[in-house]
C-alpha cells in the first residue's frame, strides 16, 4: 500500500523523541500523566498497555470493515511493516539509541505498532468518516507530535490516565 504522501509529509515532520524526559504542554482528551523513564520502561514491559492498545486496534478494526473502504487489511499491513518501516526506522533508530539508552528493543517495537496503527487510521479517515469513528490513534499520534512517547494506562480505561514519557 502506498502511503499517501500527506500523510508521509506529516510523520516525517514529527520531531520523534526529542521531548522524552521533559514536561511540556499536550492537549489532549485523556487525562495525562508524563513518567519517568524507570515508569515508562515498568509500563512498556507490563501487559496492561499492550491490552488497550489490542482492545484499541479491534475497534479501529471494526471501524474499518464497516467502512466498505476498498483496501486489504492485510495486505496493507504487511506491505506498509515490509517497505515502509525501514524508512521510518531511519527517521527514529539515532535518536531512540539517543534517548532509550537500555530499552531500544522495547520503545521500538512499541513505535512500531502505534505508527503503524496511525498510518492505518489516517488512510481510512481520509477515505471514510463517520460518528462513531475511534479516536485513540488520534491521541497517540498528537502525543508524539509533541516529540514525546505513549507508554501506558494508569487507572480503568478508558477512565484514568495516558501516560507519557
Amino acid at each position: 500500500m502506498k502511503i499517501d504522501n500527506e500523510i508521509l509529509s506529516m510523520i516525517n515532520e514529527i520531531p520523534w523523541f526529542e521531548q522524552c524526559g521533559n514536561r511540556t504542554e499536550i492537549s489532549l482528551n485523556y487525562k495525562n500523566k508524563f513518567v519517568t523513564e524507570k515508569e515508562m520502561i515498568k509500563s512498556l514491559s507490563g501487559i496492561k498497555w499492550d491490552n488497550i492498545e489490542n482492545d484499541e486496534f479491534n475497534k479501529l478494526y471494526d471501524w474499518f470493515r464497516t467502512s466498505s473502504i476498498c483496501l486489504d487489511w492485510e495486505r496493507s499491513v504487511r506491505e506498509i511493516r515490509k517497505e515502509e518501516m525501514p524508512k521510518f526506522d531511519l527517521l527514529v533508530k539515532d535518536k531512540i539509541k539517543k534517548v532509550f539508552v537500555n530499552e531500544q528493543k522495547l520503545v521500538l517495537d512499541s513505535f512500531h505498532y502505534d505508527l503503524l496503527m496511525i498510518i492505518m487510521k489516517l488512510t481510512i479517515s481520509k477515505r471514510f468518516s463517520s460518528d462513531d469513528e475511534p479516536l485513540f490513534y488520534n491521541e497517540i499520534l498528537e502525543i508524539y507530535k509533541t516529540g514525546h512517547f505513549p507508554c501506558g494506562w494508569r487507572g480503568c480505561y478508558p477512565e484514568g490516565t495516558i501516560l507519557i514519557y
